[in-house]
């Protein structure tokens, strides 16, 4: 390849990258009839639950949430999404999303038994300011929120703040309480109004089915909740590859093995694969030598429900040899780009099939794309002909 073509390349590659990306949209409110069907993608959202249709424009993020351990059904076999959520199933929900180290210690409010199925859910999400009890003492568990209340209770697991404008509505307006959480949870598709466009009922009770795409989108779309591990998997080939751990330790690979940052790969006659969980790869031929310099992943809800992880932020730095990006299609399994081959240069891909397209992408917080970047090393004494590539931390 000519010096001349191969940037105009890496340049039409990061174009497609990004085009595609920009398909990518979060969800349509619940009222809104026409939800966009998943991306050139046949999967089918199974029902978890008995009560959940499979039509139900909440069914992908009831599964979602049910998939992580987040939120469960009842023993009828169903999810109930019509019920309001009780202020003891929110506290236990912050408890399982934070991480709260649960105790034996009582909650310390008066109608709260210390057997209360929730009681050491509710004292952790209070110590940890989530959610507060009344003046009189009491916590009042059964009590149904709000669509308010629940929406803004909710933000509080995000340090972002909430920062849009409310639409011109009949029942609540700038001055309310909870007026900027709704805008937001409005703009992102987060939460629905009523069918005329005109009311939000932020009195009315804050139903487990319109809890599951709030909390969804909010898991999967803010910058810090969505942020989770990155697995790389070494997947040799042919031949026998060397991996140099952290610390000095050499093991020769002739399968899989988990690469940790910091890890350097040196393929010698052999080939080996750099794979993803989300379907991206790349393929290091023989003679190459590669370090994992910083990756980060993000989770993200695929077609049909299941929870997915993604690159948000991935360093590699290819010290020699050749390295190739396998780029997704659409509708497809991965296709190699010998456009990506080179010794200084390589192409990250996402496997948009996966991924599940939803409408209106409000313009607040929760907006991100993964930006797609070439960093190189500066000065010839210290780059010394070295590289890195970098899949870009998402914008916000």
């Amino acid at each position: 390849m000519t010096p001349n073509k191969k940037p105009l390349l890496l340049y039409l590659f990061l174009l497609v990258f990004l085009l595609s990306m920009s398909t990518i949209a979060l969800g349509a409110p619940v009222g809104d009839s026409s939800i966009t069907p998943p991306v050139q993608s046949s999967s089918v959202v199974k029902t978890p639950f008995t009560d959940v249709a499979a039509n139900d424009p909440n069914l992908i993020f009831i599964t979602y949430l049910s998939q992580r351990g987040l939120m469960k059904g009842f023993p009828d076999g169903g999810f109930h999404p019509e019920e309001g959520l009780t202020r003891a199933e929110a506290a236990s929900l912050f408890a399982r999303i934070a991480g709260l180290k649960a105790g034996s210690s009582p909650s310390g409010f008066k109608d709260v038994a210390k057997d209360h199925w929730a009681a050491s859910s509710i004292a952790a999400a209070v110590k940890a300011g989530y959610i507060m009890g009344f003046p009189d003492g009491s916590f009042q568990p059964e009590r149904k929120l709000s669509r308010a209340e629940g929406i803004s209770l909710f933000f509080r697991l995000t340090k972002e703040k909430p920062d849009a404008d409310l639409p011109s509505l009949q029942d609540i307006n700038n001055q309310h309480w909870a007026a900027k959480s709704v805008a937001v949870a409005l703009e992102a598709g987060m939460i629905s109004l009523s069918k005329d466009g005109k009311k939000f009922y932020p009195d009315q009770s804050f139903k487990r089915g319109d809890l599951a795409r709030t909390l969804s989108i909010l898991l999967t779309k803010e910058p810090q909740l969505s942020r989770s591990s990155l697995y790389i998997t070494l997947k040799v080939k042919s031949g026998e590859v060397k991996i140099t751990r952290v610390g000095g330790k050499e093991e020769n690979i002739s399968g899989n093995s988990t690469l940790a940052v910091g890890d350097s790969i040196s393929t010698g006659s052999g080939e080996a694969e750099l794979s993803f969980p989300d379907g991206s790869g790349l393929l290091l031929k023989s003679g190459t030598k590669l370090a994992i310099k910083e990756n980060q992943g993000r989770s993200y809800i695929t077609t049909d429900g299941t929870p997915g992880t993604g690159i948000d932020f991935l360093e590699v730095e290819l010290k020699e040899g050749k390295m190739f990006g396998a780029l997704a299609s659409k509708s497809s399994a991965e296709t190699s780009q010998p456009a990506a081959e080179t010794k200084k240069t390589s192409t990250l891909i996402k496997n948009l099939s996966k991924v599940a397209s939803l409408k209106n992408l409000g313009p607040c917080f929760l907006r991100r794309q993964t930006r797609l970047s070439l960093v190189q090393d500066g000065g010839k004494e210290k780059s010394k002909g070295k590289s890195r590539h970098a899949l870009g931390r998402s914008r916000y």
